[in-house]
C-alpha cells in the first residue's frame, strides 16, 4: 500500500522514529554540554517548583508542564531536556500529520523538517528558547484544528479548537495574532470562506475565554509582575518617526527570521520546472501567516512600538517555510528533491557538533562555575538567613546547585527582611538599588565560557 506519490506506508514509521531519534540525541547532548543552566533553562527551573497562576511577565503553560514533568522524573536536568525535546518532536510531527492529507507524506515530511530554515527554530529553539517554542507548537495544533473544523462543521471540533486557542494565548502571548491570521485567511480565500460557521466560532471564543480567564485574572490583580514585558516594547511618545522606526524593526526581524529560507528556497526556484498543485492547506497557512504579520504591522502603527524581536514572530511566520516547500516540490524533478531532502534534513545534523561550542564556550551559559558564589554564600549564613536574588539566571542555578539556599528572586520594590543575604547582578551595572543595602559587600566572579560575570553579595542591616 502506498501513501501519496508512490510513497511506502512503512515511511511515515521510518519517519516518526527517525524524528524521536534526533531529539533523544538532543537531550544527551544537553546532558553532556555543561552541568549549569541557560537563561531560559533558568527561568523554568526556579517558576516550575510550584504551580501558580501566573509567575511574571511570562504566561505559565511551560511552567505548568515543566512543573509535571518534575513530578515525574524530580527536578533535575533530565526533565527540563526532555521537555524541550518533547516540545520540538511534537511540533515536527504534528506539522507532518497536518500536511499529510493533501501533500502526500514524503512532500509533508520535507515540509516539516523545513523548520530547520529558520534559524530560531534549528538554533535557538534548541540552544535556548522556552516559551516561544511551546508557541510554536500550539500555533501547528491551532491550525490543525482549525482546519479540522473547516472540513468538518462539528462542534466538538470548534470547541477543542477554543480550547487550544486558549492554550496556545498561555504559552506566549504574541500567539493571538495567529488565530486572527487564520481567520482572515479563511474569509479571504473562497474554498474556505463557505465553511465558516459563525455560531461555532463563537463558542470557540468562549471556551478559550474560559480556558484564558484564571490567568487573566491573576493578571489583573498583579499588574506589576505581569506587565514586565511591556518595557520590551518600547513605545515611543508618537508621531510619524515612531511609526517608521517600527515599520523599518518589523522588515529587519522578518528578513533576519526568513532570510535562510528565502536563499534556500529562492536557489531552488530556479530549478523549478512547471508548476503542480498547491494544497489548499498550504495556501491557507500561508495566507494566514501573511495576515497575521499585516496584524502585528498594524498594531506598531498604532501603539507606536519601535521593536520587535525576531522570536516574536515565531507564531505566524513559522508557515513561510513549509507552505515554500510545497509549491516548490511539485516543480522539481528527482535530484532537485533529493536535494531539498538533503538541505532541510542536513541542517538539524549540522547545529547537533555546532550546539556544545554555545553552551560552553560562548555564550557559555551552560558552564558557569557557581561554587565560589555558593561558598561565599554559605560562609554569610545564606540558608539560615533569607537569601534574595536579583537575577534570574543566578536564582535558577542557586536553586538548582543548591537547593538548601533557598533562592528567593527579588525585585527592587520588594522589602528586604533584616539580616538577608543579597546578591546583585543587575543593579552593580546600573548603579540602582544601592541606598538598600548595607556597606561591607564582596564581589563575586562567576566564571562563564570566555567570559567571567561578576555578582556583589551583601548583607542587610537589621
Amino acid at each position: 500500500m502506498a501513501t501519496g506519490a508512490g510513497v511506502p506506508k512503512s515511511f511515515e514509521a521510518r519517519f516518526v522514529l527517525a524524528v524521536l531519534a534526533y531529539v533523544c540525541l538532543q537531550v544527551l547532548v544537553r546532558l553532556w554540554t555543561g552541568p549549569s543552566l541557560e537563561l531560559d533553562e533558568a527561568e523554568a527551573f526556579y517558576q516550575s517548583r510550584h504551580l501558580a497562576w501566573g509567575y511574571g511577565p511570562q504566561p505559565p503553560l511551560y511552567f505548568w508542564l515543566q512543573w509535571g514533568l518534575f513530578r515525574i522524573f524530580g527536578p533535575e536536568l533530565f526533565a527540563l531536556a526532555l521537555l524541550k525535546a518533547l516540545i520540538l518532536a511534537v511540533t515536527v510531527l504534528g506539522l507532518f500529520g497536518l500536511l499529510r492529507g493533501e501533500a502526500g507524506a514524503m512532500p509533508a515530511a520535507v515540509a516539516a523538517l523545513s523548520l530547520s530554515l529558520l534559524p530560531q527554530v534549528v538554533w535557538e529553539g534548541q540552544r535556548a528558547l522556552t516559551h516561544s517554542m511551546l508557541v510554536l507548537l500550539m500555533a501547528v495544533v491551532a491550525a490543525g484544528l482549525f482546519v479540522r473544523a473547516l472540513g468538518t462543521g462539528r462542534w466538538r471540533d470548534h470547541l477543542l479548537l477554543g480550547a487550544a486557542l486558549g492554550l496556545g494565548m498561555l504559552s506566549k502571548f504574541n500567539f493571538a495574532l495567529w488565530p486572527l491570521g487564520l481567520l482572515s485567511a479563511a474569509v479571504l480565500l473562497p474554498e474556505c470562506r463557505g465553511r465558516l460557521r459563525p455560531l461555532r466560532l463563537l463558542a470557540t471564543l468562549g471556551v478559550t475565554a474560559v480556558v484564558v480567564a484564571p490567568v487573566g485574572l491573576w493578571m489583573v490583580r498583579n499588574p506589576d509582575l505581569s506587565t514586565g514585558s511591556v518595557r520590551k516594547l518600547e513605545m515611543a511618545p508618537g508621531g510619524l518617526a515612531a511609526r517608521l522606526v517600527g515599520t523599518g524593526d518589523l522588515l529587519m526581524a522578518a528578513l533576519s527570521f526568513l532570510g535562510l529560507a528565502l536563499l534556500v528556497m529562492g536557489g531552488f526556484a530556479l530549478n523549478r520546472r512547471g508548476g503542480g498543485t498547491w494544497p489548499p492547506v498550504a495556501r491557507l497557512l500561508a495566507t494566514a501567516g501573511g495576515m497575521a504579520m499585516a496584524v502585528l504591522w498594524v498594531g506598531l502603527l498604532a501603539s507606536g512600538a519601535t521593536e520587535v524581536a525576531e522570536r516574536w514572530l515565531l507564531p505566524m511566520a513559522w508557515v513561510i517555510a513549509p507552505a515554500g516547500i510545497l509549491w516548490l516540490w511539485p516543480g522539481l524533478d528527482a535530484r532537485g528533491r533529493r536535494a531539498l531532502v538533503g538541505t532541510v534534513a542536513g541542517l538539524w545534523l549540522v547545529v547537533v557538533p555546532l550546539l556544545p561550542y554555545a553552551s560552553l564556550i560562548d555564550p557559555g551559559y551552560r558552564s558557569a562555575d557557581f561554587g565560589p558564589l555558593i561558598e561565599r554564600l554559605r560562609a554569610r549564613g545564606a540558608g539560615e538567613r533569607p537569601l534574595e536574588v536579583e537575577s534570574q539566571w543566578v536564582a535558577g542555578n542557586l536553586a538548582f546547585h543548591a537547593p538548601d539556599l533557598a533562592p528567593r528572586l527579588w525585585r527592587p520594590d520588594d522589602v528586604l527582611a533584616p539580616g538577608s543575604v543579597l546578591v546583585l547582578q543587575e543593579a552593580l551595572r546600573s548603579g540602582q538599588a544601592a541606598s538598600l543595602v548595607s556597606t561591607g559587600g564582596e564581589l563575586v566572579s562567576i566564571q562563564r565560557g570566555n567570559r567571567s560575570v561578576t555578582a556583589v553579595v551583601t548583607g542587610v542591616e537589621g
